[in-house]
């Protein structure tokens, strides 16, 4: 024969609940001798579970302390445990859903408050283009002031083409 027809025999693999130990040798999973030493101290659980449980003594309430002196972690109050918060909106509880409303009355509210908001874009408007129009004249004004000093001064800009700033 060849090497080639020589195939290497084949180890059937280790079934379901089987563990194949280093040596070679197999070990069933339903195999406890591992679990000897570990009985007594599962047998000392099971009793210490059967035992009936301490009837539920319930805390003395004890008040919170004043603002400022809780100094000691965690808290000695346990008023606090007893209460509870519900997150929700007001806005959609049924006291203000089903509130007295007079119709007349929060039509002006809203319309006055439509004013107010008018009255008030309107001035900040108005103060704007003031402050953007005195911008203006001030740089106007900045501006005509060089021109003016230009035309009295020929020092300060010399214009080489005009006959009486270029004397020759």
């Amino acid at each position: 024969m060849s090497g080639r027809d020589e195939r290497p025999e084949i180890k059937p693999s280790p079934s379901v609940g089987e563990l194949v130990l280093p040596d070679g040798g197999k070990s069933s999973s339903n195999d406890f001798s591992f679990k000897k030493d570990s009985t007594a101290k599962e047998e000392e659980v099971k009793k210490e579970v059967a035992k009936p449980a301490a009837p539920y003594v319930p805390e003395k309430p004890q008040p919170m302390p004043g603002k400022g002196r809780t100094t000691v972690f965690p808290r000695s109050d346990n008023v606090y445990k007893k209460k509870e918060s519900l997150p929700f909106d007001e806005a959609q509880s049924l006291v203000w859903q089903n509130r007295p409303v007079n119709k007349t009355r929060e039509t002006f509210i809203e319309w006055f408050m439509y004013f107010c908001a008018g009255v008030s874009v309107g001035c900040t408007a108005f103060v704007l283009k003031l402050i953007e129009e005195g911008l203006i004249h001030g740089t106007n004004a900045v501006v005509e002031h060089i021109l003016k000093k230009q035309k009295e001064d020929t020092t300060l800009f010399p214009d080489p083409t005009h006959p009486e700033r270029n004397p020759q």
